[in-house]
């Protein structure tokens, strides 16, 4: 059935034919030469028709004939063929199938990424697939991306490509590529991804399982939002819910269901139950919605603090982004990757961009620290970074304790925060992975595991929320210190 009006496709062994349904009319018909094993509409205008050799595209307009698009790839021609998407500008297509593995319960998926422009394809393991427009901060103009889901043999993961670019002004930073790993609970460990929608309304990616569970991520930052099953039976077909920005699907036994985004509630979770404050207000100020926004008291105080910081006699060089074209320090954006100053901090606080006191003192925080990463020890600007962080760090101490008091700061550790610790900690040196396990040693003993002699493993599901954050903040100054290095 057509996606936008009563005109349906219709196959009787190789003779293919739209009808009209309301004006109870045929539109055009085919006789192909060779069985069509799948095929969809893919836009309002044409049905795309996968044979066992190729892809063909048929236009609804006019009494043209189905076009090939393209001969499918080796890798997919003894798979059973689930699903055909091309992007919203047609450039990009990607076939996807499965098969058994021999030998083994394991469900391969294959995949055909084909560039309707250079007329290339490349075959890919994976099991669902989707394209997107998405605007990439300081761009002026949509990248095409595409994401792709993989159960693969090493494991599973979630992957996002900027195929086509966008229009950008010169040093914006491209989308390039973002994963992230998808997790299956023990109950289901032969599951696999079947299907994936991305809503443009919410810019995130609703992804399906064979068990019917439902996959939600943040497609600008590749971040998992939640997980939930949503049917007992496989749900064997989706398709996009434009007027809520959700999915619908039906499962095998014929029920219907529906799943959007919890406008009210999505905001507030995402930093209650993820303690991801940056992602709960990057979605709240992209999307227009409720519960990301810091107010009362704490506001008025955060500015005046921040009021003060600027104030201060030694803050001039803070004031304001910092002028790397100017100053002739090319490889700036290359080593500071999120450049901030206390100007910047101050609009983003009367723009209302702010969803805790945390956001502002680790904006203000970053100030100081992308300073101290860039420049000398014994230079003039880290000398006043340093005295400035102190400074700054007195005048936000008391909102941080108030907001903890307010129920505005984590108040237990979420799976988010444990897979963002240990990101981070894999890029440490050895000797920084020791005072990691030094911090524990000394505050929460239960979390070492020394269980193997040799080696020493921390079990983050042990660690409470105080030492937890110590050793967050410990690994994150590693970090920035190992990045200054790299550029002396």
């Amino acid at each position: 059935m057509n996606t936008v009006s009563k005109v349906i496709a219709l196959k009787e062994g190789n003779y293919l034919q739209i009808f009209n349904m309301e004006i109870k009319r045929k539109m055009k018909s085919h006789q192909v030469t060779e069985p069509v094993i799948f095929w969809k509409w893919i836009s309002p205008a044409a049905v795309a028709m996968v044979t066992a050799a190729a892809v063909f595209h048929w236009s609804m307009e006019g009494q043209s004939e189905p076009v090939k698009i393209f001969d499918r790839h080796a890798t997919l021609t003894d798979t059973h063929i689930i699903n055909y998407k091309t992007s919203p500008d047609e450039k990009w297509m990607v076939l996807i199938g499965i098969k058994s593995e021999p030998g083994t319960n394991r469900i391969i998926g294959a995949m055909q990424l084909h560039s309707k422009e250079k007329n290339v394809s490349q075959p890919i393991e994976g099991h669902a697939a989707s394209f997107a427009q998405f605007t990439v901060e300081g761009a002026t103009s949509p990248s095409t991306l595409f994401t792709y889901a993989a159960k693969t043999a090493a494991g599973a993961r979630l992957q996002f490509i900027e195929v086509s670019a966008g229009a950008r002004p010169e040093g914006a930073a491209p989308f390039g590529k973002k994963k992230c790993d998808i997790y299956f609970p023990p109950e289901a460990a032969q599951d696999f991804p079947v299907a994936m929608q991305i809503s443009d309304k919410y810019n995130c990616v609703y992804m399906v399982t064979k068990f019917g569970y439902l996959h939600l991520y943040d497609l600008e930052s590749a971040t998992l939002i939640c997980m939930n099953r949503i049917s007992t039976e496989t749900i064997f077909v989706t398709a996009p819910h434009e007027a809520s920005g959700g999915i619908i699907g039906v499962n095998r036994k014929g029920q219907v269901l529906c799943v959007t985004v919890d406008e009210a509630n999505i905001v507030p979770y995402i930093m209650k139950q993820l303690s991801n404050q940056p992602l709960a207000l990057r979605l709240a100020v992209r999307n227009n919605l409720p519960g990301g926004e810091l107010s009362g008291d704490l506001l008025a105080q955060c500015k005046a603090a921040v009021k003060e910081v600027r104030e201060h006699k030694d803050a001039a060089p803070f004031l304001a982004p910092v002028d790397w074209k100017s100053l002739g320090i090319k490889d700036y954006l290359t080593i500071i990757k999120r450049p901030m100053d206390l100007g910047t901090v101050m609009k983003r606080l009367e723009a209302g961009q702010y969803s805790s006191v945390l956001d502002v003192a680790s904006d203000v925080d970053l100030v100081w620290s992308n300073a101290m990463t860039y420049n000398q020890d014994e230079s003039y600007i880290y000398a006043i970074a340093a005295e400035l962080k102190s400074f700054a760090d007195k005048k936000m101490a008391p909102l941080v304790a108030a907001a903890r008091e307010a129920g505005d700061m984590p108040q237990e550790l979420t799976f988010e925060m444990k897979r963002q610790l240990n990101e981070n900690a894999a890029l440490l040196s050895s000797k920084d992975l020791y005072g990691m396990v030094g911090i524990v040693e000394d505050t929460c003993k239960r979390a070492i595991d020394q269980s193997n002699p040799q080696e020493v493993e921390i079990d983050l599901d042990s660690l409470d929320l105080t030492t937890f954050l110590k050793v967050d903040k410990y690994v994150q100054d590693c970090i920035a210190r190992a990045r200054k290095k790299s550029k002396q």
